[in-house]
Order: C-alpha cells, then sequence, then structure tokens
C-alpha cells in the first residue's frame, strides 16, 4: 500500500470539519516550504531578472512607479514646508 492510498483511508474516516483543518494545515506547510524571497540567497541578477518578467507580465511600469513615488516625495516635502495656521 503505498502513501497516497494510507492517506485515502484516513481521509475516509474524517469528518467534513477534520478535512478542512487538514487541508489548511497542508496549505501552510507548502507556503513554509516554499523559497523566501527576502532571504534567497541565489544569483541577483537571476531574481531581477524574475522579477523584471514578473512586472512585464503583470503589466507594472517601473519607470511610472519611480515618478510617482518621487512626486509623492515631492507633496509631502512641500506640505510640511507650508506653515501651518
Amino acid at each position: 500500500m503505498d502513501e497516497r492510498d494510507k492517506l485515502t483511508l484516513a481521509l475516509d474516516k474524517l469528518d467534513g470539519d477534520h478535512i478542512r483543518m487538514l487541508a489548511r494545515f497542508a496549505e501552510i506547510m507548502a507556503e513554509e516550504w516554499q523559497a523566501d524571497p527576502i532571504h534567497d540567497m541565489t544569483d541577483v541578477r537571476v531574481r531581477h531578472e524574475q522579477f523584471m518578467r514578473w512586472c512585464a507580465a503583470n503589466g507594472l511600469d517601473l519607470a511610472a512607479v519611480e515618478a510617482w513615488a518621487q512626486e509623492s516625495r515631492g507633496a509631502q516635502e512641500r506640505a510640511a514646508a507650508t506653515p501651518s495656521e
């Protein structure tokens, strides 16, 4: 009997609430096993290329984001410089 058969037999013995808890636990385990991009020690150039492809695939214009960020910083600085009444 392989692991899949054992799992099927175990699932047959559980009720709906237990199956939902087990499914959530499996999701949490899968998320924990995914690579953590913040602490990823692979080549920075490879990660940058993946990020750029993700941006392109999602229609994210990084130049527009940077322009918006600079304008927001400028607006905050102007607001802070204006004397309050």
